[in-house]
């Protein structure tokens, strides 16, 4: 099967068309698998120390248009995680991101947002898995790394994967258009970048 992943989309409506545009063009039958911080939190990490909200409206940026488009299942990121931390629980939405799992599990792989550790090249042990390539996001900067050793890359072009010890950063929809096609089966991945397109109505 084909997995489109595509993560930090940070509530942009425009990006997120592009990036759907886009992988519908190149591969419509791929599964959807969002990578965590899909919407952004407006309230700083230094007032979520102490504030508290009774309104989800008042901590993170949405609109009826930008959910209507999230027909995918996510991993929960750091801004879902802001976002739960600071809001009273009096919302059904609240739920829907209270019940977003920290990791999914894909054929051979496994998905995380990224903000679990500090991110710079070296990823915790209890990532380093045998039988699991990780696939994350966060640093809005899209990267592969055989057995820790940064590999370099270019967009749209397939690359073969020889092992399960791969550690892949997917990018970012906001701002950069990034998306990663996975194909379990040819155990394939290919670094996506869509597009910027003008809409009518953002």
């Amino acid at each position: 099967m084909k997995y489109a992943l595509l993560g930090d989309l940070h509530s942009s409506l425009s990006d997120t068309k592009d990036v759907l545009m886009h992988i519908t063009k190149i591969s419509p039958e791929a599964k959807l698998v969002g990578i965590g911080d899909i919407f952004e939190c407006v309230i700083g990490k230094k007032r979520a120390i102490t504030e508290r909200f009774e309104s989800l409206s008042k901590v993170m940026k949405s609109s009826k248009a930008f959910t209507s488009l999230l027909s995918f299942p996510s991993v929960r990121g750091n801004q879902e995680q802001r976002i739960l931390d600071i809001t009273i629980p009096n919302d059904k939405f609240y739920y829907v991101l209270k019940n977003l799992p920290e990791t999914i599990d894909l054929p051979n792989a496994i998905v995380i947002h990224g903000h679990q550790w500090k991110e710079k090249i070296l990823i915790p042990k209890i990532f380093n898995t045998e039988d699991k390539i990780l696939f994350y996001g966060h640093s809005h900067k899209s990267g592969l790394m055989e057995r820790y050793k940064q590999i370099p890359f270019f967009h749209n072009q397939e690359i073969k994967l020889k092992h399960f010890q791969y550690q892949v950063n997917v990018g970012s929809v906001v701002d950069n258009l990034e998306w990663l096609l996975y194909d379990d089966e040819r155990m394939t991945i290919s670094f996506m970048k869509a597009k910027k397109r003008t809409h009518e109505s953002t």
